[in-house]
């Protein structure tokens, strides 16, 4: 149909094209089944960033090797800084504004200061919970609902139709606990953006090895480094680890800031900044200096671990298992790599238990990947010379690994589960309750009255509205003896009303 030119002007249509765009918008962000596509969707991608970032990949590569190149790009794949996660992320968050809280404020506002009271004979046949009295008088059971929920802690309303001059009773208590879903649907998107803070700007370090007298900086700007004064390990008579722990010092541009002993359990934080207690191992303390005027280049220690590079390795030993300790330090003030190979054990024959195999590579981008400048194999206490350089291997010492993590948005999750925490206590634990009843009176000057409650899953609630109900008879009954109102007889049950739930 064509539009009239008399009412449907280019405003008009505008207005009405506006409308219907902010109208899907709306329905968008509040609809239940978006926010379940979204959540599944956020869910997909923090599994795709856990396996990731795990051996996942690798293990993928190995196996089917034609998916090597595309396991490498998902392994070094940002996941957290994606344009399409951080699209999610937000989606999702706008949809827990709007459609969790924005969207339900009407209804809870009236459910918690303007309730509906009226209600039907279907709404008590409907409900499982529900009693039928017969009251001597309107007023005995009117004053019998408001006495007993009074009592209880309950909030009673009444409200009396005077055309057909029955009586609507309501009472509820813990009214104001339904005003928690808005603290948990707060913590909800705290909590997505405190990961989100850290997943961006927070970092960690997993393997972070410092061997015992050396120091090593953090980096990441922090300007922090660490010390290890000593790594201790015990052991049980069986062979079994009883204990570890790292002495260490943390130094913050030079100046010591902070001392402790960390173990596995019991990080050490300062700044922002976590150390956990990791690993440990053997490192190999190596001075180098000039040949021809003594000055020492370098003192220190090169940790030695199980190395993924096994065709190195095997450059140096004949060791039969799958453990070739290898250890790398560039010193770009030289100009040079070290490379260390440790012995695999007594069944290495070309390495000796205590000794050490170094290879020495000129690291400058014109020679990245080609042969050692010099090789040899070192007892503790031995040199080898090159370049006008002497390399002094002088003892194995121990290293401590460890894992540092910078998580910036730490004090946003912890307190996003502290509120998520205690929202979920109060739904639980202070339950809106609600109660309703029906006096309906007799010709005879008696009255019938309905008592029901929709508890859905409220097992307590059930519970408390059978003992509710039970007061509630007892004082009736009561007002029976005590001559306020005749006593009624039996009648037959009148036909149920069609069931018509309130809309609150």
């Amino acid at each position: 149909m064509s539009p009239s030119p008399t009412t449907d002007t280019p405003t008009t249509t505008a207005r009405r094209t506006l409308t219907a765009a902010l109208d899907a918008v709306w329905w968008f962000f509040t609809s239940v089944r978006v926010a379940l596509w979204l959540i599944g969707t956020t869910i997909a991608w923090v599994l795709m960033a856990t396996l990731a970032q795990s051996t996942f990949p690798a293990s993928v590569a190995r196996a089917i090797p034609v998916t090597a190149g595309l396991m490498q790009r998902w392994a070094r794949w940002a996941v957290w800084e994606s344009p399409l996660f951080l699209l999610t992320l937000g989606l999702l968050a706008v949809s827990i504004i709007l459609g969790g809280m924005v969207n339900r404020w009407p209804g809870i506002a009236q459910r918690i200061w303007r309730p509906g009271l009226r209600t039907s004979t279907g709404f008590f046949s409907a409900v499982k919970t529900s009693r039928e009295l017969d009251l001597p008088t309107p007023e005995a059971g009117v004053n019998a609902f408001t006495a007993v929920l009074g009592a209880h802690r309950y909030r009673t309303l009444a409200w009396r139709d005077e055309k057909s001059g029955a009586t609507h009773l309501y009472g509820d208590k813990n009214r104001y606990s339904l005003l928690a879903t808005f603290p948990f649907h707060t913590g909800l998107v705290l909590l997505m953006f405190g990961a989100l803070i850290a997943a961006m700007l927070g970092w960690r370090e997993i393997g972070f090895l410092v061997p015992d007298g050396s120091i090593r900086p953090v980096g990441h700007g922090t300007g922090l480094s660490i010390r290890n004064n000593g790594f201790i390990d015990a052991y049980y008579t069986d062979g079994r680890a009883r204990d570890y722990y790292s002495d260490i010092t943390i130094y913050q541009n030079n100046q010591v800031v902070k001392t402790g002993r960390l173990r596995v359990n019991s990080p050490i934080s300062y700044g922002g900044v976590s150390l956990h207690q990791a690993t440990y191992g053997q490192a190999a303390k190596f001075v180098i200096t000039d040949t021809a005027t003594g000055a020492v280049r370098w003192d220190d220690s090169i940790p030695i671990y199980v190395s993924d590079d096994r065709t190195f390795a095997r450059q140096f030993t004949d060791a039969l298992g799958e453990f070739e300790p290898t250890g790398v330090q560039r010193l770009d003030d030289l100009g040079l790599t070290v490379r260390l190979v440790a012995s695999a054990g007594s069944q290495d024959e070309k390495i000796g238990v205590g000794q050490m195999a170094i290879a020495i590579f000129d690291n400058r981008a014109v020679k990245a990947g080609s042969a050692p400048i010099g090789t040899g194999k070192l007892d503790p206490g031995g040199s080898l010379t090159l370049g006008g350089l002497t390399f002094t291997f002088q003892r194995e010492v121990r290293f401590t690994g460890l894992q540092i993590t910078h998580n910036p948005g730490l004090p946003i999750i912890i307190a996003a589960a502290a509120i998520i925490f205690f929202s979920i206590m109060v739904t639980f634990y202070l339950p809106h309750r609600r109660v309703r009843a029906l006096v309906v009176p007799q010709p005879d000057g008696a009255a019938r009255m309905l008592v029901g409650a929709q508890v859905k899953l409220d097992i307590f609630g059930a519970k408390e509205f059978e003992r509710l109900a039970g007061e509630i008879g007892e004082r009736v009954e009561s007002a029976a003896r005590d001559g306020t109102g005749p006593p009624t007889p039996d009648r037959m049950r009148p036909e149920p009303e069609p069931a018509a739930l309130v809309s609150d």
